[in-house]
């Protein structure tokens, strides 16, 4: 019996360390909370694979932005002054091995990526805005109302989850979204999605009025701290890398007081000289 005992802790353990690969991917269709997910794609045969990157929403926000009280009224902490490195030594769920069979048997060429989580619920009344964390090859990528409602149907990334679910870490299909060769399953346009090595921005969008409003910009904000932008980057080996450098913290050297002494003395014998020569020429 005790054997078992600790054949079951080690196995729950296991199941912690794995970053809660074995779970569905949350929708955000019916929560304010949705998965973080990555998603590739063949351009021309439709075949897909989608990995459930182990975070809600919630988890992975720019540490400029509080939400909401209606969703969950969160601080972030994913762009610190002090930098953010996430890989597969940080959280399991950045790698995955089945992502390098997957790309070998798809053309290089016609693969593209892109990474998202997504709010679909806003309401007044609960304080609580659509909202999406999306990722885009384009640096200057904007947003519209109209691009966060798109992204969040059924037939875009919010429909996401009933390719994946049921699944384990990742998962892998075909015929995926009958847009997804112009890119529209990601609210975007196809050229702002990466190609595998790629690295793309990471943006957090939130509605700018709770509905309508469908032709006004969102409120956007890139990831990043006061001197860097964040990347993420996928490898053809299916590591997902995110990065933020240090912002430099360090502050001017004072010169020793030496080179300050130094400094005033030839401005004296500066200002010496010319008034010696200004005395010689009136002389």
């Amino acid at each position: 019996m005790k054997l078992k005992m600790k054949m079951v802790a080690v196995a729950a353990a296991l199941v912690s360390l794995a970053g809660g690969a074995h779970a569905d991917l949350t929708s955000g269709n019916t929560v304010n909370n949705g998965s973080f997910s990555l998603m590739a794609f063949n351009t021309v045969t439709r075949d897909w694979y989608i990995r459930d990157l182990g975070y809600l929403m919630n988890d992975f926000l720019p540490s400029s932005v509080t939400t909401n009280v209606g969703d969950g009224g969160i601080t972030g902490d994913k762009t610190s002054e002090a930098g953010v490195l996430v890989d597969g030594t940080v959280k399991s769920n950045f790698s995955d091995a089945a992502f390098a069979t997957w790309f070998s048997a798809q053309t290089a060429s016609d693969v593209r990526w892109m990474v998202g989580s997504y709010d679909q619920v806003s309401s007044s009344s609960t304080t609580s805005q659509r909202r999406a964390i999306v990722s885009s090859k384009n640096p200057n990528e904007d947003f519209f109302n109209a691009n966060l409602d798109s992204f969040v149907s059924s037939s875009n990334y919010g429909g996401l989850f009933s390719f994946f679910n049921p699944a384990g870490l990742s998962n892998t299909g075909t015929q995926i979204f009958g847009q997804a060769d112009t890119g529209a399953n990601g609210g975007l346009n196809l050229d702002t999605l990466g190609t595998v090595g790629d690295s793309q921005s990471l943006f957090y969008a939130v509605r700018s009025a709770y509905t309508g409003s469908s032709s006004n910009p969102a409120n956007v904000t890139r990831y990043g701290n006061s001197e860097n932008f964040a990347t993420i980057t996928l490898q053809a080996n299916g590591d997902l890398i995110y990065s933020l450098a240090a912002a430099s913290t360090t502050p001017p050297v004072p010169l020793p007081p030496a080179l300050w002494m130094m400094g005033a003395g030839l401005v004296a014998i500066g200002g010496m000289v010319r008034r010696r020569r200004a005395a010689a020429q009136q002389a």
